[in-house]
């Protein structure tokens, strides 16, 4: 009775038979039909508002680490690849094109495994990329392992250290080589030392060295002539059975019988309104170039009289013909290539001579000109360096330009 009286009241279904209007039993069902409809409405409008924020939430999660990778060139025609195990359900295996962009798919291999073998030319370098993924329940990545390896499907190519052209020792009487293995692909037992004199077109073998002899990868070349500029290239030697095999050549490195560290002797007075300095290279000295506009704000303090400043006015190479002030400064401002401020090259026991004068105190700055000598910014030996010349001493010497070379 209860239900029937008022079926809005307890939300009940009005029954047949009983007391309530057709009228108002009509309303009820049309009511209860509209609610339903509302709240599948409702429930449309939350999917397509929080939809989007999963699909986001699940981008956001998806994480990267990289894969390491190894490959180990078994022989000519076979490589394995390897990597430690990872929680991905699955491995894809893309071989890169030589434009390095273009990826081709190789395989899909189970997430369990670590390794895969893949087949080679002889002789030939190979770059592969490998992409591990872990799936959500969703069926998109959440976690992707990815990685690059190279290798070369031969014997292992040799090359020299990054900084073995301007580091390693050289002298009159012979000449370090630094020698580096790329280790990408078959262990080499030895490598040869190939060299040329500057010009010559062939090379010629004059060691072949066993690797374990060869003492922190340094090959001393004490066959040289002094003074003498050689090109060296090297490559890597493997026996298989009775039969040996060659890997790459190395790139060509230039390195000159020469002494290590420019010497000079300086001749003039460094004092005066105006200062003429002689500047001689040694003998045994490689080449020295120098970059009229790297030296016209140069200069030094006098070692007599501290409030006395030197600035560089003029560079000769005969001391009567000279790279004016003007020429000096529009080289440095305008990088103009005329004639006057081209690179200037002194050979060994050749002469150059600068120009200087004195300025008010007031016009420099005490801390860019130490007492009593000067760096110029050069190429010696082929090697960016400085040229520092102290004219009180009547010395000259080089060295090298760290922060340049490396």
């Amino acid at each position: 009775e209860q239900r029937t009286e008022n079926p809005r009241v307890t939300g009940s279904i009005p029954v047949l038979g009983t007391e309530t209007s057709r009228h108002e039993a009509f309303f009820t069902w049309k009511e209860m039909w509209i609610t339903k409809k509302s709240r599948l409405i409702v429930a449309l409008l939350l999917c397509m508002l929080f939809l989007p924020i999963i699909s986001l939430r699940s981008k956001a999660e998806e994480e990267y680490d990289y894969l390491e990778i190894s490959a180990e060139v078994k022989s000519f025609t076979e490589t394995n690849l390897s990597w430690d195990r990872q929680d991905a359900d699955e491995y894809i295996v893309y071989r890169r094109g030589k434009d390095y962009n273009t990826l081709k798919k190789v395989a899909t291999i189970p997430g369990y495994e670590t390794g895969y073998t893949v087949k080679t030319k002889k002789n030939k370098s190979y770059m592969y990329f490998i992409e591990g993924k872990k799936y959500g329940y969703d069926k998109k990545p959440v976690h992707v392992y990815n990685g690059d390896v190279n290798f070369y499907s031969g014997v292992s190519p040799f090359c020299f250290q990054e900084y073995s052209f301007a580091e390693s020792k050289v002298s009159t009487k012979k000449i370090d080589l630094w020698i580096g293995i790329a280790n990408q692909g078959m262990d080499a037992d030895s490598v040869q030392i190939w060299r040329r004199k500057e010009g010559d077109k062939k090379f010629s073998k004059i060691k072949t060295c066993k690797l374990k002899k060869l003492k922190n990868g340094i090959f001393t070349d004490k066959s040289v002539e002094p003074l003498q500029t050689y090109e060296y290239k090297v490559r890597g030697v493997k026996k298989i059975g009775k039969k040996k095999y060659n890997g790459p050549f190395s790139e060509v490195m230039t390195k000159s019988a020469v002494r290590m560290s420019g010497a000079f002797k300086v001749e003039g007075s460094p004092d005066g309104d105006e200062v003429i300095l002689k500047v001689t290279a040694d003998g045994s000295n490689g080449d020295l170039i120098i970059s009229p506009s790297y030296i016209m704000y140069n200069g030094y303090t006098s070692q007599t009289d501290k409030s006395s400043f030197y600035r560089i006015n003029g560079v000769s190479l005969d001391g009567t013909n000279w790279i004016s002030a003007d020429a000096l400064n529009n080289a440095a401002e305008n990088e103009a290539e005329n004639s006057e401020s081209k690179a200037l090259t002194i050979k060994r026991g050749e002469s150059f001579w600068l120009r200087l004068i004195k300025g008010k105190p007031e016009d420099y700055d005490e801390d860019e000109y130490p007492v009593g000598s000067m760096d110029l910014g050069v190429d010696y030996n082929r090697i960016p360096s400085y040229l520092s010349i102290s004219p009180y001493n009547n010395t000259g010497s080089t060295y090298q330009d760290s922060e340049a070379i490396h």
